[in-house]
């Protein structure tokens, strides 16, 4: 049986040692000398409506993290730097240190907690790897103390004994592995699965540590019934239809030469249930805004031996994120605009006025604090009624993904 006591006492010494050897000396020294600042700004600097929310302190944390991750990385800078004087005249239990993670290097790691076998100890799993392993994090036992995070990203090292986190602990309220892969495949259109993906999460790990601007979004959820709501979509090649046989389950439009088969009793709130058959590709898009929606509309098809499982499945607010993050329009449905239904000037400028308060309104939970509503409904342009009621929707979402 494990000391667990034993182990805590060793990750507490491996947090003192670095604390003094890698934050106060070997981060600035290396990156001094490989001029890692400038080019580290240009990155970060790309993302600037990301980095103005989310604050300096948080900003200065990420550039901490990615430049103690360049040093100790697979094949990083500590290598180089064991053999230099300045290194190795530091004091023996620091030069041991930083020979011990250059055996072992750190990583990035997406994870969820599978138990908490002591006090701050949790055995995890990183979902796109498989690996399991040993975490010791006070800051994960701080976190819960607040919120009920679903999936977990961290930087993190071995002490022989467990691994520990360094840097920014991300806990995210709403987001799967599936949402992390569509951020990563936006990111990176070549990535085609697991191995891809880490591979573009160590060679480019700043866009990937934005993603703690959407922490703390909740999973969105209808009234009925509970059913989260995500974006379930996919398109396959099938060929000639003849649309007319699914009039008994569908209500179908035509337009530019494509049909919209809406799913009787699935296409409306909160399913949304239906698909876009295009004439001249010969395409059948399939599109929902729950599971069993996207599971309704397959089985309406069933003839067609279309594969059950979806090629996008993301939830709202990681295309939310994303389109934040990488500063353009991410489309879902490419032929959603195909059928909109006509909207009147005035109806547009309301919708587009409460979108504009919900942006505003959303950093403040990332921030746990509550905002001043007259100001923000103020600045985005709506009455206070309205400000307090879409506030009180937000907060509903957020109670109950805890």
């Amino acid at each position: 049986m494990k000391d667990y006591q034993k182990i805590k006492e060793l990750c507490q010494l491996s947090s003192k040692i670095s604390a003094i050897v890698v934050d106060e000396f070997l981060m600035n020294y290396v990156a001094d000398k490989e001029k890692l600042v400038s080019p580290m700004m240009t990155s970060i600097g790309k993302h600037k409506n990301v980095t103005n929310e989310i604050g300096q302190e948080y900003v200065n944390r990420i550039m901490a993290e990615f430049l103690v991750h360049k040093i100790f990385k697979e094949g990083g800078y500590i290598g180089k730097y064991l053999k230099q004087t300045a290194i190795k005249s530091l004091p023996e239990a620091q030069l041991q240190y930083l020979e011990f993670q250059h055996e072992h290097p750190w990583r990035f790691s997406y994870s969820v907690i599978l138990n908490e076998p002591a006090p701050d100890f949790y055995k995890m799993q990183d979902v796109f790897s498989g690996e399991e392993y040993l975490l010791y994090s006070p800051g994960t036992t701080q976190t819960f103390k607040t919120q009920k995070p679903i999936l977990w990203f961290n930087l993190i090292g071995f002490n022989g004994e467990c691994w520990q986190t360094y840097g920014l602990i991300t806990g995210f309220n709403g987001f799967t592995e599936d949402d992390i892969f569509f951020f990563a495949t936006e990111l990176n259109p070549e990535i085609q699965d697991e191995q891809d993906l880490l591979e573009e999460l160590e060679q480019n790990p700043i866009p990937f540590i934005l993603l703690l601007a959407g922490a703390n979004y909740p999973l969105i959820t209808s009234k009925h019934k509970g059913l989260a709501i995500a974006h379930w979509a996919a398109m396959d090649e099938i060929g000639e239809l003849d649309t007319q046989q699914y009039k008994n389950n569908f209500h179908i439009a035509w337009n530019k030469d494509v049909y919209h088969l809406k799913l009787k009793d699935w296409c409306e709130n909160p399913h949304f249930a239906s698909a876009f058959y295009d004439e001249k590709q010969k395409t059948l898009f399939r599109y929902a805004l729950t599971e069993n929606g996207f599971e309704a509309l397959t089985k309406a098809f069933g003839h067609l031996n279309l594969s059950p499982e979806a090629d996008t499945h993301v939830v709202l607010s990681m295309v939310m994120t994303t389109e934040k993050i990488l500063n353009r329009k991410i489309i879902i449905n490419p032929y959603e605009n195909f059928f909109e239904k006509t909207v009147s000037e005035k109806e547009q400028k309301s919708t587009d006025l409460m979108n504009k308060f919900i942006q505003l309104a959303l950093p403040y939970f990332n921030e746990g604090k509550e905002p001043d509503l007259e100001a923000l409904a103020k600045q985005a342009g709506i009455d206070i009624v309205n400000a307090r009621s879409l506030w009180e929707f937000l907060n509903k979402q957020m109670k109950e993904s805890r």
